[in-house]
């Protein structure tokens, strides 16, 4: 398996959403490639988020794709979300564990 592809496995398929994760649970998420100026920054920046934290939302959940001014006012920046889970794949490559949930000061 390459490095991009192991990490793409790792965001949606290991870790799962960013978000519903922080919750405690764990959910099948896909890729959110983050932007800049409307394009993607490359494929390795990104992380996994749920269809409805993505593309949906709810009256309670804030989908990225519909509002992300108010996405990142209630869940924090993407780069945020992106530290967190790379620390994560760090931490899973040396030990070989999931950790439950990294927070990144």
């Amino acid at each position: 398996m390459k490095p991009l592809d192991a990490w793409i496995y790792f965001c949606t398929h290991e870790y799962g959403c960013v978000l519903c994760r922080r919750n405690g649970e764990h959910s099948y998420a896909d890729y959110h490639h983050m932007l800049v100026s409307g394009r993607r920054v490359g494929d390795y920046y990104g992380f996994g988020l749920c269809p409805t934290h993505h593309r949906s939302g709810s009256k309670t959940i804030v989908s990225r794709d519909q509002n992300k001014r108010g996405f990142e006012r209630v869940y924090g920046p993407e780069t945020a979300m992106h530290a967190e889970v790379k620390m994560a794949y760090m931490l899973f490559l040396s030990t070989k564990v999931i950790p439950v949930q990294v927070r990144v000061a």
